[in-house]
């Protein structure tokens, strides 16, 4: 069977106001496979220090009517799609003056064109749209040394499957499911069991502390127990994932004043490793270490200067991924039954950190 794909546009280079709520009607009658949502804006004269398009976008959602049909946060669109894609795309942070920012955000609905019955039919659903919010201020008021006003721009492009030779029976549905602060000990979240699952997805994420710091094991339990599709310390899950989905990479540019010393976060949380170099060469940066899952750097400059850095790492925003089977075999994914009672416990080792439990799901039609 042949499938053709096609890749229409509901906005391109679309002008937002620097904060607010975008509805935007879903109106492609098509299977869809993704969507690639992209923001950028442009950094003031003087530079735009620790502030991403990944601050400035709150979250998105598809929705039809008040059914959730997918919603996440940037950060845990961001991991997802790093999961999802097992891709190093680019999460486009740049705090250089006067440079442009750009930061696409993919929302998979689908695995693929060699399985066209999974994917997301707009058909299916009354009034189907897609919700973004967003705030150029998030982080500081627009201004030379932020984000400048009026320069936000938005593209929505979908991936579909042109003219169909049958309509999809079911989609990749992913939902935040619950989001807490930690308390020394357990931390039971009740699941749904309405459609199969595909990945589990736990985050955890304080400042100055490595994931693996902050939780200590993860279990996911069904029917009290009795059958466990994971029960594992998260410092074993971490070296696990390396061997499901490797590491991923990135780079990153920064602007340093004169003899400034910052600690970044890198978004990878997890096997660590760096290097930084200078824009000027008489400006070399002093790599200090990566203690706490951070990069702590100085700049050894007389002047203000721009240093790009390489990353490699794993647990993309500090996320753990369980997939349950071949990510591209539906057939092996999680099923469940309505009367099943589904449950994940989760052990922390200190309190008052974030914890965010996110779960993809096969939704039939």
């Amino acid at each position: 069977m042949v499938v053709r794909m096609r890749q229409p546009y509901l906005r391109h280079d679309y002008r937002l106001a620097d904060a607010g709520m975008h509805i935007e009607e879903i109106n492609i009658k098509d299977p869809i496979m993704d969507f690639y949502v992209t923001l950028e804006a442009t950094n003031g004269s003087t530079s735009n220090v620790e502030n991403s398009m990944i601050d400035v976008l709150d979250s998105i959602q598809i929705v039809d009517g008040s059914d959730i049909l997918w919603a996440l946060d940037s950060e845990e669109i961001l991991a997802n799609q790093l999961y999802h894609y097992k891709e190093s795309t680019s999460l486009g942070i740049d705090e250089r003056p006067d440079k442009i920012q750009k930061t696409v955000f993919k929302i998979p609905l689908g695995i693929g064109r060699m399985h066209p019955d999974l994917a997301f039919d707009p058909t299916r659903f009354a009034n189907p749209q897609m919700i973004l919010n967003w705030d150029l201020e998030n982080i500081r008021p627009v201004d030379v040394d932020a984000f400048v006003t009026n320069s936000l721009d938005i593209t929505i492009m979908a991936d579909v499957i042109d003219e169909a030779p049958s309509r999809p029976t079911g989609y990749l549905m992913t939902k935040e499911l619950t989001e807490y602060e930690t308390t020394i000990g357990d931390q039971r979240v009740e699941l749904p069991v309405d459609y199969a699952y595909r990945t589990m997805y736990v985050r955890a994420h304080e400042p100055d502390k490595c994931p693996q710091a902050i939780l200590n094991w993860v279990k996911h339990g069904l029917n009290e127990d009795k059958y466990r599709p994971f029960d594992i310390y998260v410092d074993d899950w971490l070296e696990w994932l390396k061997e499901w989905y490797g590491l991923w990479h990135q780079g990153y540019w920064y602007y340093f004043g004169i003899g400034e010393a910052r600690t970044i976060n890198p978004y990878l949380r997890g096997n660590l490793s760096c290097a930084a170099i200078a824009a000027t060469a008489a400006s070399d940066p002093i790599l200090l270490n990566m203690a706490n899952c951070e990069m702590a750097i100085t700049s050894a400059g007389v002047a203000a200067d721009e240093f790009h850095v390489k990353a490699d790492g794993s647990l993309p925003f500090g996320t753990w991924a369980w997939p349950y089977g071949d990510a591209e075999s539906p057939e092996e994914w999680l099923q469940l039954e309505y009367t099943d009672k589904s449950r994940l416990t989760v052990n922390a080792l200190v309190a008052d950190c974030r914890v965010q439990v996110f779960l993809t799901q096969h939704r039939k039609y």
